[in-house]
Parts: structure tokens; C-alpha cells; sequence
């Protein structure tokens, strides 16, 4: 019994004594992780660091231009170019990127021979210029085999570093890299109206109600009519919530790019009052895409072909095709005049010629006088109308539509009396048809 005391106390100290060993070997084991993170510690070679708020300037020598990106009262601009826009966090970017430069490498220290990294002469030479007036250029040479890396030195020392292409993307942009190329930017809860003016003289504007939290679009100008709201998407609005430039054209006049006299003036009035206008002018014959202003910006922006369409939408493209949309909850009576005579009181109890009529029949009259629809534009009218529709509505505003005979083939419902358009006859014929039977 004693020896199996023993044996037992004995066996519990030897596992006593080998977690401790497996303790300490672990212990002891290098950590792979910070490994890894002591060897990207040795990758990162700061190689130039400035504080990047001292930087004013960034002059880029390309073989094909030269240009500076200078800082002006807290703007980045292209003091060659003042006018043209310029990405504000691309420019950040740079003096950021610039303020602590890091290689992946030296290549050589002290080389004799730069020529052979392509530094002699430079493919691109960029200076920075701090406000104390101090220069420092950086000069990118050639493309190092097999590498996504770029020989480069910096000021007199022709020590060669290898750069990663991400590290010297900041010093070897062009100008156009520099550009903002969003010339619009807008989401439709922003905009409020849109008014349209084209060369041949036609102008519209649509407005965007928000009666009872429901918000809809409707004519203004030039006169009062409904508006189909997903065309207007489709072929209006789209256009205005980004316009993206290709490139910018520094180098022709308004008159050449159509844009003295545009093909189309859009204005976007905004919920905060403030007003955003894109000018559309001619086709550029080298892209094939349409040469477009913003905000009067003195450099035009070569955009998409698709944006032309605003210099041919006409207003019966995104007019509502039915003369009256079918609101049941604000109406309160409607009234036929002429050829059909009728008064339908749609609030309870509901009444039709002054006789009580059921909530179905109501509603499904209401519903056939609203389906009279529009065919064409640009009628005309004489005489007096065969019918007039007068919608009242529960907060006392009136909605009235004339309709007139044009001849043997067509019909006439007027716009404020300021548009006429078509209605075909077999089309009015069949909807008068179908009050009739009611009555």
C-alpha cells in the first residue's frame, strides 16, 4: 500500500515537472507574429520626412508638360491652370504621401553610374517647395525588372532607392490625375426644380412637390400638368445626380464646343436655395462624347454621349399621359359639363347626379374618368368645348380640363389653355361610352 503511495506522489511530480519544462519552452519560442511585424518594421525605410504643412508647392517635370500644384489660401490649385478643378484629397494626398517617403530598398549608395537607373536624365522630376522657400526634388527613373518598383533619388545625393510604385504614384501624376473629375454630384432629395432651356427656343420646368410627405413631380412652365415620374428619372433627373468628366478642354473656345450658345441650359434649383446649372454644347469630333459646363467653371468637361439626350427631351416625353391621376383620398366631387353631364360627390354619403350611389360605384366612376389619356401634342382648338371636367378636391383647390372637338378624327383637352393635346376619337369615344353607362 506504502509503495503505490509512492509510485502515485512520484508520478504526479514528473508531470509537475514537464508542464513546467513545456512552460518555459514555449515561453522561450520566438513569437512568429512579431517576427513579422519586426521584419515589415525592417522593410519600412524612411528615406525623407517633412512636416506637411510646411509644403506650398508640387512641381511636376514630365517629359511632355510641366505644371505646379501650389496651395492658395488653403485650396490646391494648378497655378498654371487656376481655374481648373482640383481633387482636394488627391492634392492632400500628395503632401501627405511626400511628408515621409518610404523605398523598399538602397540600391546603391553613392552610385557613379545613375544613368543606368534611368535618372540621367529623369523620366519625371518632382520638387517640392516648403513656404521657407527650400527645395527638394525627387527624380523617378526607370521601372526596376521584374519589380513593381521605380529606381529613385532625391536632392544631390545619388544614392538609389527602390520605390514602390503605390509610394511614387504621389510623385509621377499628370495633371489631368490631378483633375476632380466629378463636374455634378447630387441626390434627388436635394433638388427642388429643374428647368430646361434648349437652343431651338423650347422651355419647360418641372417642380417637386411634398404635399403630406408624399413627393411628386409636376409641370410649373409652361403650364400646370402632371409629370410620369419614372420617365422623368429615366431621362431628366439621371443626368444631374453625377456627371463624371473624361478630361478637361483647355485649349478651344466656348464658341468651338457649342457652349456659347448651348444646346440645352439645365438649371437644378436645391432644397437650401442655392442653384446648380449644366450647360450642354456640340459632339467633340475626337471622342465622340459632348462637351459640357457646370457652374459656369471656365474649363468645359468632355462627358458621356448619353447626356445629349437633354438637348432633345421635349415636355411631352415626361408628361403624365393621363389627363387627371385618380386620387382617391383628396378628392371631393368631380363635375361633367357638355356632351355628359354628371356630379359625383365622392365624400360620404356619396351621390351621383344627386342620387345616393354606393362607395364602389364611386370609386370605380371616379376611376374611369381618370383614365382619359393623352395621344399627341400640338393640337388646336375653335369654338366652344363639347365637355368640361372640373376635379374638387377636400382643401378647396379645383383642377379643370376643357375638351374640343379639333375634326372628324380627333379631340382637344387643354393645359391652362397654354398646350393642347391630342386626344384620338375612338379613344374619346370609347371613354365618353363608358361614363355614359353610369348615367
Amino acid at each position: 500500500m506504502k509503495q503505490k503511495k509512492m509510485l502515485l506522489i512520484l508520478l504526479c511530480v514528473l508531470i509537475v515537472l514537464v508542464l513546467g519544462i513545456l512552460f518555459l519552452l514555449k515561453e522561450d519560442k520566438p513569437n512568429p507574429t512579431n517576427l513579422q511585424n519586426d521584419a515589415e518594421t525592417e522593410e519600412r525605410l524612411v528615406v525623407f520626412t517633412a512636416k506637411q504643412e510646411d509644403i506650398q508647392s508640387v512641381t511636376y517635370t514630365h517629359p511632355e508638360e510641366q505644371f505646379t500644384l501650389e496651395l492658395t489660401d488653403g485650396i490646391w490649385l494648378i497655378k498654371e491652370q487656376p481655374k481648373l478643378p482640383v481633387s482636394q484629397p488627391r492634392a492632400d494626398g500628395v503632401a501627405y504621401d511626400m511628408a515621409e517617403f518610404i523605398a523598399r530598398e538602397v540600391v546603391e549608395e553613392d552610385a557613379e553610374n545613375i544613368e543606368k537607373y534611368g535618372l540621367l536624365p529623369a523620366q519625371i522630376t518632382t520638387t517640392l517647395t516648403f513656404k521657407n522657400g527650400k527645395e527638394v526634388p525627387f527624380y523617378v527613373g526607370a521601372k526596376v525588372q521584374g519589380e513593381e518598383q521605380y529606381y529613385v533619388k532625391i536632392g544631390e545625393s545619388n544614392t538609389v532607392y527602390a520605390v514602390d510604385v503605390s509610394q511614387c504614384e504621389s510623385i509621377t501624376y499628370t495633371m489631368q490625375d490631378l483633375m476632380a473629375m466629378t463636374m455634378l454630384e447630387l441626390s434627388q432629395s436635394e433638388i427642388a426644380s429643374v428647368e430646361v432651356t434648349q437652343k431651338d427656343g423650347a422651355h419647360f420646368c418641372v417642380t417637386k412637390s411634398a404635399e403630406d410627405g408624399f413627393e411628386q413631380w409636376f409641370f410649373t412652365e409652361p403650364f400646370s400638368w402632371g409629370v410620369d415620374e419614372t420617365v422623368i428619372e429615366q431621362k431628366l433627373l439621371t443626368f444631374l445626380y453625377r456627371i463624371d468628366a473624361f478630361s478637361y478642354v483647355t485649349d478651344k473656345s466656348d464658341a468651338e464646343l457649342g457652349l456659347a450658345n448651348p444646346q440645352a441650359t439645365v438649371k437644378a434649383k436645391l432644397t437650401d436655395g442655392t442653384e446648380r446649372t449644366v450647360q450642354v454644347g456640340n459632339v467633340d469630333a475626337e471622342t465622340g462624347n459632348v462637351a459640357v459646363k457646370v457652374d459656369g467653371i471656365s474649363y468645359p468637361g468632355i462627358v458621356d454621349l448619353q447626356i445629349i439626350q437633354l438637348t432633345k427631351l421635349t415636355k411631352f416625353d415626361i408628361i403624365d399621359k393621363t389627363v387627371e391621376i385618380a386620387d382617391y383620398n383628396d378628392i371631393d366631387k368631380v363635375e361633367l359639363e357638355g356632351e355628359a353631364e354628371a356630379t359625383l360627390v365622392y365624400s360620404d354619403p356619396c351621390s351621383l347626379n344627386g342620387k345616393s350611389a354606393s362607395k364602389e360605384t364611386a370609386i370605380k366612376l371616379y376611376s374611369d374618368i381618370c383614365e382619359l389619356k393623352i395621344d399627341a401634342e400640338n393640337g388646336s382648338v375653335s369654338g366652344a368645348p363639347v365637355m368640361t371636367v372640373t376635379h374638387t378636391y377636400k382643401n378647396g383647390n379645383t383642377k379643370s380640363y376643357k375638351i374640343y372637338q379639333q375634326d372628324a378624327f380627333n379631340y382637344v383637352v387643354t393645359a391652362d389653355d397654354k398646350a393642347y393635346f391630342v386626344i384620338f376619337r375612338d379613344a374619346f369615344m370609347a371613354w365618353k361610352k363608358q361614363i355614359e353607362a353610369y348615367l
